[in-house]
């Protein structure tokens, strides 16, 4: 009985990592490997954490430096959808926060390449170490770096679990919230238009650890919420 209840366990396993085709609508709480089997591994490794989750008993995908991961969402053409991300920020800030680097961050990315991401970054020109930053360049164009746009947010870093939704909404276009509330008029410098960027759909959902190196910092993922609208669409700018 032992035996067949492995072998059922290992087969439903298998498919969720095997799957090419991700339901409309889900969420991830990472309450076993079964959910990191179904992102991509680009670098590093994918480590569940059982010590830090937003719910007793649960866990989280651990975002170690170095590490880099990514899920796939659409399969042959972008889309458009709502995807929440939370994160956990001790605060970590290294010796040197003038030096440039990128630091923890994730986002969505599409089939051109191109990304937008949310998270920290490190600059003369960036007071990484008080507040979280927008991004967007193109990923595949190695003359590109994530300082290639970039606008800093009005929400000042906490400790403790942060909540970031990207919403593609056919009405208002990209909306950015931080922890529920609508940011894309809170920026410093200027208000956040989407449009600037041009960035009307989304392929994956992508994750970026801290450089490796001397005080890097380690930040724990969990409840990822998608729903995926239809393949083939974009936002109209």
């Amino acid at each position: 009985m032992r035996i067949c209840l492995s072998i059922i366990m290992l087969f439903c396993i298998v498919e969720l990592s095997a799957a090419t085709k991700l339901p409309k609508k889900f969420g991830l709480t990472f309450k076993s490997n079964k959910e990191l089997s179904i992102f991509k591994q680009v670098a590093g490794k994918k480590t569940l954490s059982t010590s830090m989750s937003t719910k007793k008993g649960s866990g989280s995908m651990e975002l170690a430096p170095g590490s880099s991961f990514e899920l796939e969402l659409f399969e042959k053409k972008d889309g458009v959808g709502t995807v929440t991300v939370k994160f956990y920020d001790d605060m970590t800030v290294p010796a040197d926060a003038t030096a440039t680097r990128r630091g923890p961050s994730f986002g969505l990315r599409n089939k051109d390449g191109f990304e937008f991401s949310i998270g920290v970054l490190y600059a003369s020109f960036a007071d990484g170490a008080t507040y979280y930053y927008l991004n967007h360049y193109r990923y595949t164009d190695k003359s590109q770096t994530p300082t290639k746009w970039v606008k800093h947010i009005r929400c000042k870093r906490s400790k403790g679990w942060q909540e970031f939704t990207f919403e593609f909404d056919g009405s208002k276009g990209l909306l950015v919230k931080h922890n529920g509330k609508d940011i894309n008029h809170g920026l410093g410098d200027k208000k956040f238009d989407w449009k600037e960027i041009k960035f009307g759909s989304f392929d994956r959902l992508v994750f970026h650890g801290d450089k490796a190196g001397k005080d890097a910092q380690t930040v724990y993922i969990d409840d990822i919420t998608v729903q995926l609208g239809k393949e083939g669409v974009k936002l109209k700018q």
